[in-house]
C-alpha cells in the first residue's frame, strides 16, 4: 500500500499552480471519481519496461500540482465516523446531517447524504463497522465499487466482458474524458462513470508473479469471505440472497475478487490527517496509480477533503519520470529504502 499524508476535476491546471496558490476544488455533494491532470506540465507515456507512467513535458518548478484526483473508493476507519463527512470527507462543522436510520453516517448537508445514498444503503447500521472488522478495508473498497455498478451479478458480467474483449488504460482515459465533458450530471451518467471506473480498476497491475504460496492462500480465503459478505449485504437492496447457494456463481465471483484484492494491495494510498493526528483510511486512485515508485521520488502526495494531490518536491527536469515513494520514508538512507521496497523492483529508476 502506498503510504503518505494528507479537489470536480475537469479542466487543465494552470502551469503556475502550486499548493499555496491553488484554490480548493474539493466538491461537496459528489462522490464521483474524477481527476485533473496538469497537461501543460506532464504527459502519460507507455514503455515495455515500466508500462504507463507520467513524464515531465518541460522543467517543472518545485511545489507544482501536477495531478489531482477524487478516488474511486475510500475505506475509512470507524473512528473517522462523525469527524469527516461520509460522502465528501470534508471536516464536519457545527452543522451536519446524520443518517436518519442508523445515525452512524454523518454528512455535511443533504446533498452529500443524497450522493452517498446508494452505497450507504448497503451498509446502513453497523454493517460497515462489521465488514471493516471482520473482512478488512479491501472488502469496503470492493463493496463500494460493486454496489455502484449494480451488484455482484453486474460486476461479474463486466469482468467477463473484459476477459473476452479486453480493455486498456488509453480506453479508460478517453471514455472518462468524454463522460466528464458532459454538462448535465444525472443518475445514468453516474452509473456510466462507475462502470468505466470499475473496468479500469479491474485492469490495474495485480503482480501475481510476485505472490508466494502463502499469499495466494491468504487472498483466496479473503476473496471468499468478501464475496459472501458482498452478496449478503446486497440482499438488502435486491434479490441476491439466493446467489450464496449457487456455486456456479459464487466460485467464479470469488475467483475474480481474488485478483481484485491483489490489485487493491498494490494500488491504494494511505491517508493520514496530520492536523487532526488521525489515520483516516486508504483509497484507490486510478490515475494516481499510474505514477511509478522510486526510493528517491521527485513528487509527494497530499490529502485534503477526500482529494489526493500530487505535488513536486523539487524542480523536475524535462523528460524526467514523475515518481512517488510507495512506502519508504525520506529520512531513511537510500540503501535502507532499497531494501524495504526491493519487491517493487524500483531499481530501474536509479537515484538522482
Amino acid at each position: 500500500m502506498k503510504q503518505w499524508r494528507e479537489s470536480h476535476l475537469a479542466e487543465v491546471l494552470p502551469s503556475s499552480s502550486t499548493t499555496s496558490s491553488l484554490k480548493s476544488i474539493a466538491v461537496r455533494g459528489s462522490t464521483a471519481a474524477e481527476y485533473r491532470i496538469n497537461e501543460q506540465q506532464v504527459r502519460i507515456e507507455n514503455s515495455a519496461n515500466i508500462g504507463r507512467h507520467f513524464v515531465a513535458n518541460g522543467i517543472i518548478p518545485a511545489e507544482t500540482v501536477i495531478l489531482q484526483e477524487r478516488p474511486i473508493s475510500l475505506a475509512v476507519q470507524p473512528t473517522v465516523l462523525g469527524v469527516k463527512c461520509t460522502a465528501c470527507y470534508h471536516d464536519l462543522g457545527h452543522r451536519y446531517v446524520p443518517c436518519e436510520e442508523c445515525t452512524r453516517a454523518v454528512y455535511c448537508d443533504s446533498g452529500c447524504a443524497q450522493a452517498d445514498a446508494l452505497v450507504h444503503s448497503t451498509t446502513c447500521g453497523g454493517m460497515k463497522e462489521l465488514l471493516y472488522e471482520k473482512v478488512g478495508t479491501f472488502a469496503m473498497h470492493l463493496l463500494q465499487l460493486i454496489t455502484r455498478v449494480g451488484g455482484p451479478k453486474e460486476a461479474l458480467e463486466i469482468q467477463r466482458k473484459l476477459a473476452d474483449e479486453g480493455y486498456s488504460i488509453d480506453q479508460y482515459l478517453e471514455e472518462k474524458k468524454a463522460l466528464l465533458s458532459g454538462k448535465d450530471k444525472n443518475v445514468l451518467l453516474d452509473h456510466q462513470l462507475s462502470v468505466v471506473d470499475y473496468k479500469m480498476a479491474c485492469i490495474l497491475a495485480s503482480n501475481e508473479d510476485k505472490q508466494t504460496l502463502e499469499s495466494h492462500v491468504k487472498y483466496t480465503v479473503m476473496a471468499l469471505e468478501t464475496a459472501i459478505a458482498i452478496i449478503f449485504v446486497s440482499e438488502k437492496e435486491g434479490d441476491n440472497g439466493h446467489l450464496l447457494d449457487e456455486t456456479d456463481f459464487l466460485v467464479p465471483f470469488a475467483a475474480r475478487l481474488t485478483t481484485n484484492l491483489r490489485q487493491l494491495s498494490y494500488n491504494v494510498f494511505g491517508w493520514t490527517d496530520w492536523a487532526l493526528d488521525l489515520y483516516v483510511g486508504n483509497c484507490q486512485a486510478l490515475v494516481g496509480s499510474l505514477v511509478n515508485h522510486s526510493c528517491v521520488a521527485n513528487t509527494k502526495w497530499e490529502w485534503k477533503d477526500g482529494v489526493i494531490s500530487f505535488v513536486t518536491k523539487r524542480e523536475v527536469a524535462a523528460g524526467e519520470h514523475i515518481t512517488i515513494s510507495y512506502g519508504p520514508s525520506d529520512w531513511q538512507s537510500y540503501s535502507t529504502r532499497q531494501e524495504v521496497c526491493c519487491s517493487l523492483k524500483c531499481h530501474f529508476l536509479s537515484p538522482l
